[in-house]
């Protein structure tokens, strides 16, 4: 259960991680079709 509040209680977090991910994933993408 204290994962969960510790997850619940970081969403900036959890949203940085994700536009990073997209960001790195369409920088792979350019690099691969260039």
């Amino acid at each position: 259960m204290s994962q969960y509040n510790t997850v619940n209680e970081t969403p900036f977090f959890n949203l940085f991680y994700i536009i990073y991910f997209l960001i790195d994933l369409k920088l792979g993408l350019m690099f691969f079709l260039s």
